[in-house]
């Protein structure tokens, strides 16, 4: 049996919707690229004292401006390094687990729990965690791991 020119195209036409319909279902059911992180609350900074204000969140984009004085996330208020408390060096060396980790990344404290949770080799991120050497040792030149640390974690403040 031959098919026609008109049945051919269209068996053609059909197969490609299929094709595009599949890769759709596919995309949508993947899982989120991050996880939402709970905000800590009763965190102590050297400025702050645990009862007055839960931990700021980080809802940056995957595009994080490289500008100090810019806004970080959407809502509502500045979120910048400025409005947030400032950290003692002990303070931020005691987070020092995995379980509770904060990193340095360009003169701010980062809370990266939340992103050693979806890492397969944790031990090579966690062994900075409460050190000031994570940017150099770590992250090294790879602007790709740095927004990907910035995106999953939560902007604690400066050390101070």
């Amino acid at each position: 049996m031959k098919l026609q020119k008109n049945e051919k195209r269209l068996l053609k036409i059909m197969a490609t919707v299929f094709v595009v319909g599949g890769i759709a279902v596919y995309y949508l059911s993947q899982p989120p690229e991050f996880k939402a992180i709970p905000p800590r609350k009763g965190l102590e900074t050297s400025t702050e004292k645990p009862s007055e204000s839960p931990a700021p969140t980080n809802t940056a984009s995957p595009s994080r401006g490289s500008s100090r004085g810019s806004s970080r996330g959407g809502g509502s208020g500045d979120t910048s390094s400025s409005s947030l408390g400032s950290i003692g060096v002990s303070t931020f060396e005691s987070r020092n687990t995995a379980k509770s980790c904060w990193v340095l990344i360009e003169g701010e404290v980062y809370d990266i729990t939340g992103y050693l949770m979806n890492l397969v080799d944790v031990e090579s991120a966690s062994q900075y965690c409460g050190t000031f050497g994570f940017r150099e040792g770590y992250i090294k030149e790879s602007q790709e791991v740095l927004e990907s640390v910035i995106r999953q974690s939560i902007l604690m403040g400066r050390i101070g």
